[in-house]
């Protein structure tokens, strides 16, 4: 029966506006306990990175990286129960750098029997699921080709392979499939972070001659967000400010928030006032509306007509500030000037 060793090799799926020379944030491989020299662990793939000026580095000396992304043992390395982790660089001529972090996961899933039983042993059950990850909203050609699961074809000659879980059998289905003889996983269709961030199944071998189930692989897909959501206004939209009020008076408070990935500068918003600028201000970051003037009357405004001061406000997402297609929502804000009693 052949060896199988199974293994998570990434495809980057390119898509337009993405920052340059853009890194995954992390890697994990199921590696040997024991990694031979010249073994090559990984392959690191880039987008955006100018191909010819790009430098990749590793951050451990028992490892070096090709042109290619190719990650290489330079040495026997032993690979804990605990793992290994390791970062990759990537720097192109913009003067960029984007970092990876590379986790090396010692293979318990199929193990062999002792030498002369000839079959292999279900394995207890891992306690992490390992990721890949695809870029959500992307628009190519299906099927794509998401993961070689199985890195030795001689595999497939004496097995087969399952998968069950979300996106395969359960909600949402119909977003990934497997070919049972080679253990190669395809993404059929575009998926949306917003709507489901993760897709978690499992992957199972069998005997193709006895039908005998011979391990499992608990397997995550992580969807990687990308900023194709508007802020969206909440709260008050409308604040009262007496007449005659200091400069710098507190007329009150907007915001804004973002379906997109919390703690990315894709929910980052920037809020700017377009009209009403002789008499407010805005903070960018805070929302807070604070007057400008001491001379705001209530008498020469004609409320029936106006209801009060109308300020229009921009939320307008950080990431895209410098870019064409700028991600934003503009709403009017009603200030309501308040008659003070002079006496």
């Amino acid at each position: 029966m052949g060896k199988i060793l199974i293994s998570t090799t990434y495809l980057m799926l390119i898509l337009s506006c993405v920052e340059s020379c853009f890194l995954l944030r992390s890697l994990y491989v199921i590696v040997p306990e024991i990694i031979p020299p010249g073994y090559q662990v990984a392959k690191v793939e880039t987008i955006g990175c100018d191909a010819k000026s790009a430098q990749l580095t590793v951050k451990d000396p028992s490892f070096t990286i090709k042109s290619n992304g190719a990650v290489i043992a330079l040495r026997s390395v032993s690979v804990g129960e605990g793992g290994r982790i390791f970062s990759v660089s990537a720097r192109d001529k913009s003067g960029l750098e984007r970092k990876m972090e590379v986790h090396l996961v010692r293979s318990t899933i199929l193990k062999r029997h002792e030498r002369g039983q000839g079959s292999l042993n279900r394995s207890k059950r891992p306690a992490c699921r390992f990721p890949t990850s695809v870029v959500e909203n992307y628009e190519g050609n299906y099927p794509i080709l998401l993961e070689k699961l199985v890195s030795d074809p001689s595999a497939s000659h004496d097995m087969y392979f399952t998968i069950e879980g979300e996106g395969v059998d359960t909600y949402a289905t119909g977003v990934f499939s497997l070919d049972r003889d080679t253990g190669d996983l395809f993404l059929l269709k575009a998926v949306d972070r917003e709507e489901f961030p993760e897709y978690n199944f499992e992957l199972r071998a069998f005997d193709k001659h006895t039908n005998v189930e011979l391990g499992y692989f608990p397997l995550t897909v992580i969807v990687d967000d990308v900023n194709d959501n508007a802020p969206e206004f909440v709260g008050p939209l409308q604040f009262t400010v007496p007449e005659h009020c200091s400069a710098g008076t507190v007329v009150g408070v907007v915001s804004a928030t973002d379906r997109d990935q919390d703690g990315t500068d894709h929910v980052k918003i920037k809020y700017t006032l377009v009209s009403g600028s002789d008499m407010f201000t805005i903070h960018p970051e805070t929302g807070v509306i604070t007057t400008t003037t001491n001379t705001l009357d209530r008498e020469p405004l004609d409320y029936e007509k106006t209801n009060g001061l109308q300020l229009l406000i921009i939320a307008q997402n950080v990431a895209l500030l410098n870019g064409s297609s700028a991600t934003w929502q503009s709403i009017p804000v009603n200030v309501n000037v308040e008659k003070v009693d002079a006496g």
